[in-house]
């Protein structure tokens, strides 16, 4: 056990000290594996969040909206030709992933630029 403060009120350095080591003692994948599944966790709680805000929304609008609350209105409406303000019903196709994530790593299959909109497809 260590003599420093741990990083959260809320634990003992001793507590955090053996979840360093659990994590230390993790694979790669394994930790990619943890990440997901906390990922997926999130997701679920947003769209119970929003099902809860929203009750007659459709599962492309439920999606919609948890994308929403973390893409700017103006690319909400690029990638996905809607925005949660609008009011209006999401469109109902998908994008393919090379629309969302071009070449480059452009967003939508647009490069984004200062001072322009052009590029991309």
């Amino acid at each position: 056990m260590s003599d420093r403060r741990p990083q959260s009120l809320d634990t003992t350095a001793a507590a955090e000290d053996r979840q360093f080591a659990v994590w230390l003692a993790m694979t790669p994948a394994q930790k990619l594996a943890a990440w997901a599944e906390l990922q997926a966790m999130a997701h679920a709680l947003a769209e119970a969040g929003i099902r809860r805000e929203h009750p007659h929304a459709s599962d492309r609008e439920v999606f919609l909206r948890r994308v929403a609350r973390t893409l700017d209105r103006a690319t909400m409406l690029r990638c996905y030709g809607w925005a949660a303000d609008e009011g209006a019903a999401p469109a109902t196709g998908r994008l393919p992933v090379w629309r969302l994530f071009g070449a480059g790593g452009a967003i939508c299959g647009r490069t984004h630029r200062s001072g322009s909109d052009a590029g991309g497809r």
